[in-house]
């Protein structure tokens, strides 16, 4: 599957996504479901559109950014009352990792991730 092609954002509502409401697979501020895009299985994270928000900063900026624990964006589409962000999926979450039910693909060692340093000012 093509990563997400060079094309303005939010592209108007398509058939090519396809999801069921009984299939989340997140929530918090918006609501994650499995589902698909062009026959592919993905995660597609659905935000409720509030005018008096900039609604572009997440998808713009993860647009820029490229390794391999982040996940693409294939697609971002919108209708008149939903922005969709179609992205790749994934095995786990971070909370199955944390309460060790991951049940992926082997993860990189616990020294490859700079946790330390996120968190620690600089002298």
């Amino acid at each position: 599957m093509a990563e997400a092609e060079n094309y303005p954002y939010p592209k108007p509502f398509s058939n090519k996504i396809q999801y069921e409401r009984k299939n989340v697979i997140g929530e918090g501020n918006s609501i994650v479901y499995r589902g698909t895009y062009e026959d592919n299985e993905v995660a597609i994270k659905r935000i409720v559109l509030r005018p008096s928000l900039n609604e572009d900063r997440e998808f713009n900026a993860q647009l820029k950014l490229t390794h391999q624990n982040i996940l693409k964006i294939l697609t971002v589409e919108q209708d008149a009352d939903f922005r969709y962000i179609v992205l790749e999926l994934c095995a786990g979450t971070l909370r199955d990792v944390c309460n060790q039910n991951y049940k992926g693909p082997d993860l990189p060692p616990a020294e490859l991730y700079p946790f330390e340093e996120i968190g620690t000012p600089r002298h």
